[in-house]
């Protein structure tokens, strides 16, 4: 597939007299400046390549009589034929230009370089912050869940694809970024100057770890990295080390999920060896892949769970939230996730750009899809965006009074009452 996909660029690339790549030919053009680009498509068959001449024709004629010869070049007609097209497909699938690539690598293990926020894509508007690590650059500015970036280096957010609004956010240690911020409640649009740093994100933060009375232990957990599964096995001990530990509540709210072995690890946690965490399904028949629980990460398999779960999980925490589910595991308490569940693959380009698209979709062992739909509640709790951020908000200042949280205080609610009854078996 990967080299049909290049043969079609290489073709609509060379129309345009963009570049011509080891193993592509040329496809016959007309060079007069105001030549009609509708005689590329009776030019050549009714085939993937004979529309790829037309796109060509379309842009050649375009760079050549459009007012503006800075904005009409060649290479930003191409780049954004490119991007239009993989974005029509989905929010994830998009080109990545030469000059870009290396930004667009996600950072999942842990160590990241940039300002410190995890964000979610706000459609017309920009990047909504949910959540904001201790000690970051953001953190120190003040920044807070609920705020909105509008601007990152005096562009604006809006429309743009989310990689690309993600990479603007990444740079090299030390490097500046200016980001127009508009904070939660206001009207008004502030700038910060910030520096980007290098840091490691923990996925269990230090105050994300609690005990309630009846042996009902809390967890939260950020994110999905390569730290996930110590992180998880440290907090219960920290838990264990406060008194029995008779239940377990794993929230995973806001978390926007990360690392797929992460998942994979973190489920192991909690299920036998051997069971579907998900399947992934690509557009190739027979070619299903199914990933299990892993052997030697079992340590919670006895005590009752319940996972908490938001508008602003997703990916990796819908694998898992989905995984225990299915198999009756957990009960999940709150409101539907994101409903992010396609695999991305990059591919690179002769040009030195990239390819980023969606080659398959995740299922969970019940056979649900994820992507576009979501992992639903066993116990739904309707909250409103503004008292999610509000909660998140808090988790900031753990020193401060909490607001109620009724989604926790429901989980708690529920935990009782299960080990009530198992008691009086």
């Amino acid at each position: 597939m990967n080299g049909r996909i290049l043969r079609i660029l290489c073709a609509a690339a060379a129309a345009a007299g963009c570049f011509a790549a080891p193993g592509c030919r040329a496809l016959p053009q007309k060079t007069a400046e105001h030549a009609n680009p509708a005689d590329a498509a009776d030019a050549v068959p009714d085939s993937v390549y004979g529309r790829a001449a037309f796109v060509g024709a379309v842009m050649d004629f375009v760079s050549k009589n459009y007012v503006d010869p800075e904005k009409s070049s060649v290479d930003k007609l191409m780049t954004g034929a490119l991007r239009g097209m993989l974005q029509e497909l989905d929010p994830y699938s998009t080109y990545i230009p030469p000059d870009g690539a290396a930004a667009r690598q996600t950072p999942l293990t842990g160590e990241n370089v940039g300002v410190g926020i995890t964000v979610s894509h706000v459609r017309q508007q920009g990047l909504l912050v949910v959540g904001v690590i201790p000690g970051s650059p953001a953190a120190l500015a003040g920044i807070r869940p609920g705020d909105l970036v509008l601007e990152v280096d005096g562009q604006r957010l809006q429309n743009r694809d989310l990689e690309d609004m993600l990479a603007s956010l990444r740079g090299k240690p030390g490097s500046e970024i200016l980001l127009t911020i508009r904070a939660a409640g206001k009207e008004n649009e502030v700038l910060h100057r910030l520096t980007r740093k290098a840091f490691v994100i923990s996925p269990v933060p230090l105050q994300a770890v609690r005990f309630f009375p009846g042996g009902i232990g809390y967890i939260r957990l950020t994110r999905f990295n390569r730290h996930t599964g110590s992180g998880l096995q440290a907090a219960v001990r920290q838990l264990e080390a406060k008194g029995r530990l008779r239940g377990l509540i794993l929230d995973l709210r806001n978390n926007p999920g990360g690392m797929v072995d992460a998942a994979v690890e973190t489920v192991s946690c909690f299920l036998p060896e051997g069971q579907a965490v998900f399947t992934a399904e690509g557009r190739q028949s027979g070619r299903t892949e199914v990933r299990r629980t892993l052997a030697g990460k079992q340590f919670l398999t006895g005590i009752p769970l319940a996972v908490l779960v938001n508008e602003f999980s997703a990916s990796a925490s819908e694998i898992t939230a989905g995984a225990l589910k299915d198999h009756k595991r957990a009960v999940i308490v709150g409101g539907k996730t994101f409903g992010k569940g396609a695999i991305q693959e990059v591919r690179s380009l002769p040009n030195g750009g990239a390819l980023r698209y969606t080659r398959a979709y995740y299922r969970t062992p019940g056979g649900h899809k994820i992507d576009g739909i979501g992992v639903v509640p066993d116990i739904p709790v309707n909250v409103s965006r503004q008292e999610t951020l509000q909660i998140a908000r808090a988790w900031q200042k753990p020193e401060q009074q909490q607001p109620e949280d009724r989604v926790l205080v429901r989980a708690v609610k529920w935990m009782q009452e299960k080990l009530h009854n198992e008691q009086q078996l």
